[in-house]
């Protein structure tokens, strides 16, 4: 909990060694699978964060190894499913991150087909989105916030999908400010008591 806080306050640095201060006591004590590996994921996130990315790719194929290996039954599927796609998203934003963007891309749309339910399958069409966003492709951006808000309409992700699906729609220029409108009255309109509504309305 310590750490995912110092995470949320910015403080990357610090979360990192608070996770691997933990990991290091774990050393000396059981430690349930589930929670070692969640740990160890964490780790490797923050370390993509901060840009350590030499240290990512092989922590990755590690977890990725450590996860097919565990015996059928010592794990809930549930608990088994998240790490797995969990894994899956962190990689594909590695992938992403490092210029290998059509690998990263693959990654995400398999997470869909395969994992459809998943929480991670909502959130590749996020990073999708934000992929797209950083070369400059809006209108890839917005089709693909557009399609997470259709096809997962009472998500928790769908009133930013359709926030930021608005906003592309303003940097697409004049001729697209009509359909900004339409994207942010269907926010106000689905989502009403959403943080994204003051914004929204302005």
């Amino acid at each position: 909990n310590v750490a995912l806080a110092l995470q949320a306050d910015g403080q990357l640095d610090a979360a990192l060694a608070r996770v691997r201060s933990l990991l290091a006591g774990t050393h000396d004590r059981s430690v349930p699978t589930a929670l070692d590996l969640r740990l160890r994921w964490l780790e490797v996130r923050l370390t993509m964060l901060l840009g350590e990315s030499k240290e990512v790719k092989s922590r990755l194929d590690v977890l990725f190894n450590r996860i097919e290996s565990i015996p059928e039954g010592a794990l809930e599927q549930s608990e088994l499913e998240r790490l797995r796609t969990e894994l899956l998203l962190l990689k594909a934003n590695f992938l992403i991150n490092t210029g290998e963007s059509a690998a990263g891309i693959e990654l995400l749309k398999l997470l869909r087909t395969d994992f459809a339910e998943s929480s991670a399958a909502e959130q590749s069409y996020l990073a999708e989105a934000s992929y797209y966003a950083s070369i400059g492709d809006f209108k890839a951006a917005q089709e693909t916030l557009l399609s997470l808000a259709t096809i997962y309409e009472s998500s928790s992700m769908a009133p930013q999908a359709l926030y930021e699906a608005g906003i592309y729609s303003e940097r697409l220029g004049p001729a697209q400010f009509a359909r900004a409108v339409r994207i942010l009255d269907d926010l106000t309109e689905r989502f009403p008591v959403h943080s994204c509504y003051p914004l929204a309305c302005l």
